[in-house]
């Protein structure tokens, strides 16, 4: 750890009130006074020495984190250990140095120092310190410094420690309205299908032999009287709905399809959706249009609702854009219900029929806590815009997302 001392105004004006008393004492020859300088410049000697010989013996380092998420105050914990044997240590701040460098922290997060009290001999303690994501990304930690000023703050020694570290940054996640997923998937491709495995439900999954315990109910009756042992039906339980988030941030001829704000709000509303999913219990899928990854499967639990945030997390959008119909045909191969999330205007172009669209541009409908009374703006993004074969889907999406809550009042002179 490289150390080194800073002199404030306080140690300046210190000095000076020392050097005053010590001159009027000279002159007046008064014990009081000498008293008193004797005690400023014992003052001085500890201000010097409790803060160096602190330093010498603690170290911090930092304990990685997980992710963080834009506009959610994020915790980076700090262990902090005695190396001595009997003096304890007071009064020390960590605080994360600037990097200078295009992916440092401090070009996305507000920072607020840690403050530890207390240390003693042979113990281990943690400070907290708390940053605020502003941007997703990657971002890099390189130094820490810690420093105290005890017992006087008259002088302050700092030391710094290096500790590379990557954290990353999910898009901002916004709260979805209640039932949204569920009535937006069960009015177009529904991604119902039956589980592989028996269990509790309506689908015939096969028939098995009766063990003590099973119901009365389940026997096969019919079959049960053309053979000695009593068969039992095993039901099959209905597997959760799947749904295909697709991003789309290219347009038909291979560029940007908006600015780079409505594309960060595109993602923020794909990172939404996917987090309201996961919390209904869907299976959800991811495809990036636009760059060469690989789109995420069909899946689900808090593991793969991460890998999706990851994913979303890692775009970059100053990187050259690629044309993906391969990732929309092989979409179209799963029993799953798709939604294209675009930044700005809608382009049903590329993607798959009987897809339904939803547009950043527009989400009053879409977040909980916006009116849900307010007028749409024409030719907004708020619609299942398909081709012909899915336009009854579509009919059905428009009359749900303009459905009155229970409880709420019609505006006069409002459709019906």
């Amino acid at each position: 750890m490289r150390r080194s001392l800073r002199v404030g105004l306080v140690f300046w004006i210190f000095l000076l009130l020392a050097a005053a008393v010590c001159i009027a004492a000279m002159l007046t020859g008064l014990n009081l006074l000498f008293w008193v300088f004797g005690a400023m410049s014992a003052a001085l000697i500890l201000s010097w020495a409790v803060p160096a010989v602190s330093l010498r013996i603690v170290s911090a380092h930092r304990i990685p984190g997980d992710h963080a998420v834009v506009g959610e105050p994020f915790i980076v914990r700090y262990a902090v250990r005695h190396h001595g044997r009997f003096i304890p240590v007071f009064g020390l701040r960590i605080e994360e140095l600037p990097t200078g460098m295009p992916d440092g922290w401090e070009r996305s997060l507000k920072a607020a120092p840690a403050w530890v009290m207390h240390v003693g001999p042979g113990e281990e303690v943690h400070g907290e310190a708390i940053f605020v994501p502003a941007r997703r990304g990657d971002f890099r930690f390189e130094r820490m410094r810690l420093s105290t000023d005890f017992p006087f703050g008259l002088l302050r020694f700092r030391g710094i420690s290096l500790q590379s570290q990557r954290l990353r940054v999910w898009p901002q996640v916004r709260a979805i309205r209640r039932g949204f997923l569920t009535r937006l998937i069960a009015a177009g491709p529904t991604g119902m299908r039956a589980a592989r495995r028996a269990g509790r439900g309506e689908d015939f999954f096969g028939l098995r032999e009766y063990r003590p315990g099973d119901e009365l109910r389940h026997v096969a009756w019919k079959r049960t009287a053309h053979r000695d042992p009593m068969l039992v039906i095993d039901r099959s339980p209905p597997a959760p709905p799947r749904l295909r988030l697709v991003l789309r941030l290219v347009d038909a001829q291979g560029a940007r399809a908006a600015g780079s704000d409505a594309e960060e709000a595109a993602i923020s509303l794909a990172a939404s959706l996917a987090a309201a999913a996961d919390a209904d219990g869907f299976e959800v899928g991811l495809t990036i249009l636009g760059f060469n990854e690989q789109p995420v499967p069909l899946r689900r639990g808090a593991r793969h609702c991460a890998r999706i945030m990851s994913a979303l997390a890692a775009i970059d959008l100053e990187s050259p854009r690629v044309r993906a119909t391969e990732q929309v045909r092989q979409d179209q191969r799963e029993s799953a219900g798709i939604v294209v999330v675009h930044p700005g205007t809608i382009d049903p172009t590329v993607v798959p029929e009987d897809a339904i669209h939803l547009s950043s541009a527009s989400t009053e409908r879409i977040y909980a806590g916006s009116d849900p009374l307010r007028a749409e703006p024409a030719g907004d993004g708020l619609r299942a815009s398909v081709p012909p074969g899915g336009l009854r889907a579509s009919v059905l999406i428009q009359r749900l997302l303009r459905r009155t809550p229970a409880g709420a009042a019609r505006p006069p002179g409002a459709p019906r």
